[in-house]
């Protein structure tokens, strides 16, 4: 009688710990996030970005916040690595993707987000979390990485991006082009290229000399 009555105490006890333990891993896993309501900025110019806001920070899809800052000194492209399953950021790129921004979104059920990301080879650890079939990653965690700066007031919330460096290939460019501008209306291609052959290697050695 005393054995059984042992048995039938440890099996409750059992029994209560199991619940306390599937709540608690529940309510960790299971969040609710609200949509982001702030208006944004970049640059003075106002942008239609959607987001979810959770504990007062917002959450973007990296590839929203790519599309956003391509052709900006913070641009960044991203791509999913299927073979590896996670998430490849290349800094200073533009987004390689489709440019379409999301929308529609709805409050949603989130989870802390279980990609691993990688900025240039190296591992990177933001905040992020999974709603739907996406991932978003919180602001503030990318700010220093990608070079902008942001603040907030009650009308929204303002992104600075880093100034563009202009490439080797970026003043070639310029100035080929403004070399066949001075000479016709109109740009001809296949003269672009000619140009850009005979003068490239030059012009790559007067920059390494004398960068500006």
């Amino acid at each position: 009688m005393k054995k059984n009555f042992t048995r039938a105490v440890c099996a409750l006890l059992t029994l209560v710990m199991s619940a306390m333990l599937f709540s608690g891993t529940a309510f960790a896993a299971d969040r609710i996030a609200s949509l982001t309501t702030s208006d944004f900025y970049l640059d003075g110019s106002a942008i239609n970005i959607s987001g979810y806001n959770l504990d007062n920070t917002n959450y973007f899809r990296l590839r929203d916040l790519a599309i956003i800052f391509s052709g900006t000194g913070s641009r960044f492209d991203v791509i999913y690595n299927a073979e590896l399953k996670r998430a490849e950021l290349y800094l200073g790129r533009d987004y390689s993707g489709v440019y379409e921004l999301i929308s529609g979104l709805q409050p949603a059920a989130v989870q802390l987000s279980p990609i691993p990301y990688y900025v240039d080879g190296a591992a990177f650890t933001p905040e992020a979390y999974t709603a739907g079939n996406y991932s978003y990653v919180k602001l503030r965690d990318l700010d220093k990485l990608l070079n902008f700066t942001w603040s907030w007031d009650s009308k929204g919330v303002y992104l600075t991006s880093a100034q563009v460096v202009p490439t080797i290939e970026d003043k070639l460019r310029e100035h080929i082009i403004s070399g066949l501008t001075e000479r016709s209306e109109t740009i001809d291609l296949a003269a672009y290229s000619v140009e850009k052959d005979r003068f490239s290697e030059i012009y790559t050695e007067i920059l390494y000399d004398h960068p500006e």
